[in-house]
């Protein structure tokens, strides 16, 4: 039973959440470069990109209890403070050119908080509807690699969670099998191989 409720769901959230963050960081990089590529050096437009970055890693971890729309608005605020201290800083000299980059930021964070929805929304339908693969963890995995693609390769027990994202509109059971039913096939899959595993010993014996 706890192989099912630690391993498999617990590896494709990780990886999924693992996309999510590189995907978040371009799209951070490619706002920050619209915006301010004509104010910023590169070597500026770099820092400034790792500080937003941050700070929004920073905010995710703080806000993953909430849903996900004003999660990513509150992911999307948290760079304000970053880009008002660049701003106000020698980066930007012109205070003509300062104030037109701070009336920017509400414009940034739309954006960032708007794209950030759609690329997490995106990665959940992917990861439920086996777009990413029968197993898409496995490129993050090791030594637990054999238990986790077993578990959805061989026994074919795919990611749960579609009838939920899906808001249950056939109803529930239809799409995805209960937790508690594949809980027992990876149960009824052990007991054999143990009691397998035994009738060869003793038959070698």
């Amino acid at each position: 039973m706890l192989v099912y409720q630690c391993f498999p769901p617990a590896f494709d959230l990780r990886a999924l959440q693992l996309e999510f963050i590189a995907g978040l960081d371009n799209i951070v990089s490619e706002e920050l470069t619209l915006i301010f590529s004509s104010s910023l050096s590169q070597s500026e437009l770099i820092s400034a990109t790792s500080k937003v970055c941050s700070a929004i890693r920073d905010a995710l971890e703080t806000t993953s209890t909430m849903d996900a729309t004003d999660r990513m608005q509150k992911v999307a605020a948290s760079s304000t403070t970053v880009l008002v201290d660049i701003i106000t800083g020698p980066a930007f000299p012109d205070a003509i050119a300062a104030g037109s980059a701070l009336t920017s930021i509400p414009a940034f964070r739309a954006q960032i908080s708007c794209r950030a929805s759609a690329l997490l929304d995106q990665l959940r339908r992917d990861y439920l509807s086996g777009q990413r693969g029968t197993a898409p963890a496995s490129l993050y995995l090791h030594k637990t690699r054999p238990m986790y693609e077993f578990i959805r390769l061989t026994l074919g027990i795919r990611m749960h969670g579609s009838e939920n994202y899906h808001r249950f509109v056939d109803g529930l059971g239809v799409e995805d099998v209960t937790v508690g039913q594949n809980i027992s096939l990876i149960h009824e899959v052990g007991l054999f191989s143990v009691y397998s595993a035994v009738s060869l010993f003793t038959y070698v014996s």
